[in-house]
């Protein structure tokens, strides 16, 4: 039997990786002090492997200069992660869209997810209480089902679905600890926006899936302050908003069509048919930019929940980078040791089903996961509350009454 695997220690000074341990102990989880039991061997082999890859490249990384302030310096790195991933999502953008619109979710889709409830329930910077979070849940739960029944050959109904989404941010509202008459203010305010867009289901819906791309910078640049310099993050700000411009521009657009960017896949997935679903009833010039907009969006949207927010100061403390090893144990800590194998079964499952319905695959996963849109509002909604609640002034103090002198 594999002897249990010991905690990784701190690195040295002298030394970006960590020395062999000289104990071995069971993992234990700090949330409820029971031990866990060591990871199969075949996976543990995989992260000894993944991780002998990660050393090389940073021992190799850290002769250079940069390499040595972005091993030491996690903000740092951060920003190099952000920047790197936005280059390479715009330049799979430009030349090869499609591709990018059918791997992308395929690959990265679920994961994205699993991070997402993980980083918004689970484990978010300051605690969801229970209640809010089945406030939360439950609608989108139903969303959910409502879903798999239209993919079982069910009606579909838009505007029910606009309204579990409405209720999730109401329920959201209701279950924060702002103040009384906030609350019920906000609630009469949302139910009547609420109205308003679920006799609009279909333009909402679209609009969501635009839009909630953006909310995942929103949430990852709140989740950032005070970690380090804020121009590094600007930097990152303007990088993202000039890679938009660029697309909207179509500077590039001939150089990518002679290179045979836009031609159709020979699965069947057509870049007309994207944009007729993202960009319907617009101008086939700006409908091509509209769709190249949102596929550099989603790429960055699954970077920041993959990379960018796992490394965040708020769930990971140490200056040097993670390994393959730390983030398997710290998902474990997080969903359990059958919630880990689950986690595992999903990422695997899709991609391995798209490889012979790529597209049916793509559609299937897209289909299943649009109440995940939502929660992140919902999640908004439920820490401003909370925010608005805790910048209450607090009362004034009693003062002494002063002691008359006799």
């Amino acid at each position: 039997m594999m002897p249990p695997i010991a905690p990784l220690p701190t690195p040295s000074p002298q030394s970006p990786y960590p020395s062999p341990p000289s104990s071995h102990t069971p993992i234990e989880d700090p949330h409820t002090s029971e031990a866990f039991s060591p990871l199969p061997p075949a996976l543990s082999l995989a992260l000894s492997f993944l991780d002998g890859i990660r050393r090389a490249f940073w021992r190799w990384f850290v002769r250079l200069r940069l390499g040595g302030m972005l091993i030491a310096d996690r903000s740092a790195r951060v920003v190099a992660y952000a920047i790197f991933g936005m280059s390479v999502a715009l330049l799979c953008t430009l030349f090869v869209p499609l591709w990018l619109l059918l791997i992308g979710p395929l690959l990265l889709g679920t994961p994205h997810i699993v991070s997402d409830i993980r980083y918004l329930l689970i484990r978010p910077p300051k605690k969801v209480e229970r209640w809010a979070v089945w406030g939360i849940l439950l609608p989108l739960a139903l969303m959910t089902a409502l879903r798999i029944g239209m993919m079982g050959g069910l009606l579909f109904w838009p505007a029910a679905e606009i309204a579990c989404g409405s209720a999730a941010i109401l329920g959201a509202v209701a279950t924060s600890r702002a103040d009384l008459r906030l609350r019920m203010g906000l609630l009469v305010f949302l139910a009547v926006c609420s109205m308003w867009l679920i006799g609009r289901p279909w333009q909402t819906i679209l609009a969501l899936g635009h839009l909630h791309n953006l909310v995942a910078v929103g949430i990852w640049l709140w989740w950032s302050r005070g970690d380090g310099p804020w121009p590094r993050y600007a930097g990152v700000v303007v990088f993202y908003l000039g890679a938009i411009g660029l697309l909207a521009s179509g500077w590039l657009e001939p150089l990518a069509a002679s290179m045979g960017a836009y031609r159709d896949l020979s699965n069947g997935f057509e870049l007309n048919g994207m944009v007729r679903l993202l960009a319907p009833g617009v101008e086939p010039v700006w409908g091509l930019r509209i769709v190249l907009i949102y596929t550099f969006a989603q790429s960055v949207h699954y970077s920041i929940w993959l990379r960018l927010v796992p490394n965040n100061h708020h769930f990971y403390a140490r200056k040097g980078p993670s390994t393959f090893r730390r983030n398997i144990e710290s998902l474990r800590e997080d969903f359990g040791s059958l919630g880990l194998w689950l986690v595992i079964l999903g990422c695997l499952a899709v991609p391995f089903i798209g490889l012979f319905q790529a597209v049916h695959t793509r559609n299937a996963y897209l289909t299943l996961i649009a109440f995940h849109g939502w929660l992140e509002l919902a999640f908004i909604a439920h820490v401003l509350c909370n925010a608005a609640r805790s910048s209450d002034p607090p009362p004034a103090a009693s003062l002494p009454t002063p002691i008359k002198s006799a």
